[in-house]
């Protein structure tokens, strides 16, 4: 019993072992992790970063624009509670180049083995003529092999002709090593209680044909690629939705403080200043509303001849540009105090556009300076339009005659009264006003030394009072030329109230914080009106006062 089932336990034997190597085999892959998705989960808003939002927009004034300046917090919907992943991989059966050679290993040895032994079998049992019919069967076969292993050297080898090669050489050389190994050690048949070598060579490799077999087919099943998922759940997890999007939550928050730079395109500029490479520049203060108008009528007025003007908005501090869908790449986490990032967003992103003024008359231009450029910069751009305008037309004369950089032309003054600050009134009825009223008495000046005025009619047009006199109207004609009449008004109001003051010096400065205050609201320039007020002051100027000087 125990001899009948060792044939049978042997198989299944090699049975499982063909299986657990040749079946699950070895892989190589990655997982590619999947997404997970909550499982009875409870939401919660959770702020995820600060937007910094310039916004560029015109007025219902034409050329006027305004800058908004805000800080506005975004948030996501977190959940917490389980999750669940699906990953999935493909994954490469590896190895399958061991077993391929040990199937052609064990098939050599099994041919030459059973195809020697095979043949000094039937040279000993197969009578006289049976070793000259295996020498010259085995010969033609072994030349046969080295001529195919000649033409595939010459000719270029390929796998049909490497095979031949092979096994016709294997098979010829095996079977004339058989007859003579039969010839020469075993001539006669084995006796009683001997060994019948050739017979055991035979089932030797035939047995090993069937190894070869076995090894060839696991050969050709391991190999290819094979899919496999699996499944991770997380009892305790929390997690961005990323079904909803994100939203603004908060109040937005001024950007008290804050600086930017406009930029400036002309159309009819290609190169140098106003040009895409060299844009205009002013430089913009943001107030305590986030929001600052700024005056623009005086370069589109100065700049006619260069068609269409492009604005863009340029903060001076740039963070991370702004992305539609935001998610931070930390998990959620209610407790933790980590920093939001802040990320910046400009609209609109190409700017806003000033009309061109080509149709308008130029009768009325201003020659002041334009607040907050250089005027012989402002000049350059216009020639430079203007040479592109009869560059693209040369049958077109010109509008205008080129500029000149000279000294700024300061309109005619508008004497106001020193008194009691009114409401600016329209010019037309001011002038007619003046005409039927004489001109007010401006008080005399006292001195702070405690002298008066040196009297005489030369001395007179150059006394302290004159010139008090003439600064007083300068900035009243300034304060229209720039509209900010009010302001001026607010101001004298203030120092009226703060020479009768405990602390005269302390409500002086608070007056002048003031007046810059709202030149600013108005988008104007400090600097523009204190240019204003020496232009005047030298045009208007008696001659004789200037030689004193």
């Amino acid at each position: 019993m125990a001899l009948r089932s060792a044939p049978r336990d042997a198989t299944c034997a090699l049975a499982m072992v063909f299986f657990v190597l040749g079946g699950p085999g070895c892989y190589q892959g990655d997982w590619r992790i999947g997404a997970e998705v909550p499982i009875g989960t409870t939401s919660r808003l959770l702020p995820t970063r600060d937007i910094e939002r310039w916004e560029l927009e015109p007025t219902v004034t034409p050329y006027v624009v305004r800058l908004n300046a805000d800080l506005r917090p975004r948030c996501r919907n977190a959940r917490f509670g389980s999750s669940r992943r699906t990953d999935t991989g493909v994954f490469k059966r590896t190895g399958g180049g061991y077993w391929a050679a040990a199937a052609i290993t064990s098939g050599g040895l099994a041919g030459i083995a059973g195809i020697a032994g095979g043949s000094g079998w039937i040279a000993r049992d197969g009578g006289p003529y049976a070793p000259p019919a295996l020498y010259a069967v085995g010969g033609l076969i072994a030349v046969g092999g080295l001529v195919t292993c000649v033409l595939a050297a010459k000719q270029g080898s390929t796998t049909t002709r490497k095979v031949l090669c092979g096994v016709l050489s294997g098979a010829g050389v095996s079977m004339l090593a058989g007859t003579v190994l039969q010839q020469e050690l075993f001539p006669k048949p084995p006796t009683a209680g001997e060994t019948d070598v050739l017979k055991t060579l035979t089932f030797a490799g035939a047995g090993t044909l069937g190894v070869a077999l076995g090894t060839g087919i696991v050969a050709g099943l391991w190999r290819g690629q094979t899919e496999r998922t699996q499944v991770v759940d997380k009892p305790d997890d929390s997690l961005w939705d990323r079904q909803q999007g994100e939203v603004t939550c908060g109040p937005p928050k001024p950007l008290v403080g804050r600086t930017a730079t406009l930029e400036i395109f002309a159309e009819r500029a290609p190169e140098g200043p106003g040009s895409e490479a060299e844009p205009l520049k002013l430089k913009v203060a943001v107030n305590e509303e986030g929001k600052v108008p700024v005056d623009l009528r005086p370069l589109r007025t100065a700049l006619q001849d260069c068609g269409v003007l492009r604005v863009q908005v340029d903060p001076d501090t740039i963070y991370e540009q702004f992305l539609d869908d935001f998610t931070p790449a930390a998990k959620p986490d209610p407790g933790s105090a980590t920093s939001r990032p802040i990320q910046g967003r400009i609209v609109p992103r190409e700017g806003i556009t000033l009309q061109g003024m080509e149709g308008k008359s130029k009768k009325n231009v201003s020659r002041l300076a334009v607040p907050g450029f250089e005027e012989e910069v402002v000049a350059r751009v216009e020639r430079r339009c203007r040479a592109e305008i009869a560059r693209a037309q040369p049958g077109r004369a010109l509008s205008a005659a080129p500029v000149v950089v000279r000294e700024p032309e300061v309109p005619p003054l508008v004497r106001a009264p020193i008194g009691p600050m009114r409401e600016p009134e329209p010019p037309e009825e001011e002038f007619q006003q003046s005409r039927r009223r004489p001109e007010p008495e401006v008080p005399p000046l006292v001195m702070q030394n405690g002298g008066a005025p040196s009297g005489g009619a030369r001395g007179g047009e150059c006394s302290a009072q004159a010139r008090q006199t003439l600064y007083r109207d300068c900035e009243h004609t300034c304060s229209k030329s720039l509209d900010i009449g009010e302001c001026l008004f607010d101001r004298r109001k203030c120092q009226i109230d703060a020479r009768y003051s405990q602390q005269k010096q302390r409500d002086m400065e608070l007056c002048d914080l003031a007046w810059e205050r709202c030149i600013f609201k108005v988008g104007r320039n400090p600097a523009a009106w204190d240019r204003c007020v020496e232009s005047c002051q030298k045009a208007n100027e008696p001659a004789q006062c200037r030689e004193q000087q």
